[in-house]
C-alpha cells in the first residue's frame, strides 16, 4: 500500500471522528432544527362601554385594561332627523388614552333602539347614502379604528337593505383602513325565531364585515320565565350554526355580565354584581351552579314574603363559556357590559383565553 495514500485516510478519519465529537459534544447549532411548535390561539377579548354608571364603567375599563383589546363605547345613534345624535359624554381624551395602549376604539352606533326607524333610512336611496357617508365622516373626523352597528330594531323586510348597506360601509371604511363591526342576535338557523334574528343574514354580513359579535344573553329575559339568561347549552346550539355561515375569526361570543332577579308572577330586574352581593348577605341562599347553564342561581323570599329565582353570572360559568370559544376556535368573548361587575370573571377570561 503506498504509504502517502494510507496517512491521507488517516487523516480524514482522523477529521471524521473530531467532527462526530464536537456533534456529539453539544455543537447542534449545525444541526437544521424542525419546525418548532404552532404558535398558540389569540383571542381578542372586546368590551361594550354602556351610557349607564359611568363613574364604575371607566373603573372597570381602567382596571381591565390590559385584558381588553377592542373598546366598544355607545357613544352614536340615528336620530329621527337622520343625524348621528352623540351622547353627552363621548370622550377624545379617552380614545386616545386607549389607542396610546394598543387598544382599537370601535364605537358604537344604535338605531335609536326605534323600530323601523332604520329601516325607513335604509330603504330610501338618498337617505340611504346620506347615513353612509356620516357614517364614514364620523370615523374618519375622530380617528377612530372603525364603527360597531347596533341596529337591532329591525325585520326580516330590513334583512337584504341591512347587507347590502354593510357592504357599501365596509367598501367605504376598508378603503380608509378602518373596520367594521355589528352586533347581532343569535339564532340557529337561517331564519331565526323572531323580526330582530329574521333582519340578520349572518353569511352576508360575515362576509362583508371584520367583526360580528354575537349578543350571547336574552335566553332568560325580563318578561319571560325566571332562566339562566345566556346558558351556556344554548349558546352551543347558536354557535355550532354561526361558525357554518360566519369565518370563525371574525365571531365574537357576546356574554353578559350583568344578572337578573325574578319575583314571582312579575318581570325579571336586572342586577349587578354589588346588587348580587347584597341579596346574599341580606337572605343567605344557598347558591348552586350546573356547568350546563353556565351561571348560578339561587332563591329567596323577601321582607313580603315573595318568592324570587335569581340567575347571575359566576367565575366558573364564565370559565365555562370562554371554554366554548376555544372549542371552536373563534375571534374572542365581548362583553355587555362594563361596571359594577365581580371582578373575577376577568380572572376565568384571562386564565382561558390569555393564559
Amino acid at each position: 500500500m503506498d504509504r502517502g495514500y494510507g496517512m491521507g485516510r488517516k487523516l480524514l478519519v482522523s477529521a471524521f471522528l473530531l467532527a462526530m465529537g464536537l456533534l456529539l459534544a453539544g455543537a447542534d447549532c449545525v444541526i437544521p432544527n424542525g419546525p418548532g411548535p404552532a404558535p398558540a390561539p389569540q383571542y381578542e377579548v372586546a368590551a361594550w362601554v354602556p351610557w349607564s354608571n359611568q363613574t364604575s364603567v371607566r373603573a372597570s375599563l381602567d382596571r381591565e385594561m390590559a385584558t381588553i383589546d377592542v373598546a366598544h363605547p355607545f357613544w352614536y345613534s340615528l336620530a329621527s332627523d337622520d343625524t348621528l345624535s352623540a351622547r353627552s359624554y363621548v370622550d377624545a381624551a379617552l380614545v386616545a388614552k386607549l389607542q396610546a395602549a394598543g387598544k382599537k376604539v370601535v364605537p358604537t352606533l344604535t338605531d335609536g333602539f326605534v323600530s323601523g326607524r332604520a329601516q325607513a333610512v335604509l330603504k330610501d336611496p338618498t337617505r340611504r347614502a346620506r347615513h353612509l357617508n356620516r357614517v364614514v365622516d364620523l370615523v374618519l373626523s375622530k380617528g377612530y379604528d372603525g364603527i360597531d352597528l347596533d341596529y337591532e330594531n329591525m325585520n326580516l323586510a330590513t334583512r337584504d337593505l341591512f347587507s347590502a348597506f354593510v357592504e357599501d360601509l365596509a367598501k367605504a371604511l376598508h378603503a380608509k383602513g378602518k373596520i367594521v363591526s355589528l352586533a347581532v342576535y343569535p339564532k340557529y338557523d337561517d331564519q331565526g325565531s323572531w323580526a330582530g334574528p329574521q333582519s340578520h343574514d349572518y353569511a352576508r354580513l360575515g362576509a362583508a364585515a371584520d367583526r360580528v359579535n354575537v349578543m350571547g344573553y336574552g335566553y332568560g329575559y325580563a318578561g319571560g320565565k325566571p332562566n339562566p339568561i345566556g346558558p351556556v347549552f344554548w349558546c352551543e346550539k347558536w354557535l355550532t350554526y354561526a361558525v357554518t355561515r360566519v369565518p370563525k375569526k371574525k365571531l365574537f361570543f357576546g356574554i353578559p355580565f350583568y344578572g337578573r332577579d325574578w319575583p314571582d308572577g312579575q318581570s325579571g330586574k336586572a342586577l349587578t354584581h354589588v346588587d348580587v352581593e347584597k341579596l346574599l348577605a341580606n337572605y343567605g341562599p344557598t347558591i348552586s351552579y350546573d356547568p350546563k347553564n353556565g351561571e348560578s342561581t339561587f332563591e329567596y323570599k323577601d321582607a313580603s314574603g315573595v318568592h324570587h329565582r335569581v340567575w347571575f353570572q359566576s367565575p366558573e360559568g364564565t370559565k365555562d363559556k370562554m371554554k366554548l370559544v376555544t372549542k371552536y376556535d373563534i375571534g374572542g368573548t365581548v362583553i355587555w357590559r362594563l361596571g359594577s361587575e365581580d371582578p373575577r370573571l376577568w380572572d376565568s377570561i384571562r386564565e382561558v383565553l390569555k393564559p
